[in-house]
């Protein structure tokens, strides 16, 4: 199985590329914030990934930081065919929400780690197929009781996940080449909040990457309908 890290937001895409391939990743999912000029600061992205020749496959896409809900669906709804990934850094309980709600959106993630999930926004998130993002980056950078506390709720809102089948991604987060962790690090952060092995090798592939690949192809129609 090829594994990806999904949410990579650092400054030095080169270095970070380098390093995650030592690392033994096979792609990465690189994120810039939302802008008015993302377009523009996506193709300088794309220029100096595509310049390296590194051998690593690399995703992009746009993460929303807002604390305004209808933000949410507006931007994802009018980003979704330029990009092929959707970000959604949760925020207030009527953010996330709403990012669950909307199925243009392809991951939630906590903001610094404070995001709890009940059984509605679990449900949701299955229905709309908004796959919920543990950050290790939000354990990695906190400290003592913090990150106790952020621990538990990891662990809780992954029993709530599983119980309903809820898609869900394992990412460092990374904001640095030295943030990165290997996919081993990673499957044994997966195991310790209560996961199986295969369902993190699975959080940790290019599956969304693969779908969202064909809905920006001239083919695809809807889920499930393409033109031969």
């Amino acid at each position: 199985m090829r594994l990806y890290d999904m949410c990579v937001k650092v400054e030095n895409p080169e270095e970070a590329i380098e390093t995650a391939k030592k690392l033994g990743w096979n792609g990465l999912g690189l994120i810039i914030p939302y802008s008015v000029n993302y377009m523009k600061e996506l193709g300088t992205l794309k220029d100096s990934v595509k310049s390296l020749k590194s051998g690593i496959d690399v995703g992009f896409g746009i993460e929303m930081n807002t604390k305004d809900s209808r933000d949410v669906r507006k931007i994802a709804k009018a980003i979704r065919r330029d990009v092929e990934l959707v970000v959604v850094r949760g925020g207030t309980p009527e953010v996330n929400r709403i990012a669950l709600e909307t199925p243009e959106v392809d991951i939630l993630t906590h903001n610094d780690g404070d995001m709890k999930i009940n059984h509605v926004l679990a449900k949701l998130a299955a229905k709309n197929n908004v796959a919920i993002g543990f950050v290790f980056s939000n354990i990695l950078l906190s400290y003592k009781r913090t990150r106790v506390s952020l621990f538990s709720d990891m662990i809780t809102n992954a029993r709530i996940l599983k119980k309903y089948r809820s898609p869900f991604i394992i990412s460092s987060g990374s904001l640095s080449a030295w943030d990165l962790r290997s996919p081993s690090d990673l499957l044994a952060f997966g195991k310790l909040l209560g996961f199986q092995e295969n369902q993190v090798n699975q959080a940790m592939s290019d599956k969304i990457l693969k779908e969202n690949r064909k809905r920006l192809g001239k083919k695809w129609v809807m889920p499930g309908v393409e033109i031969e």
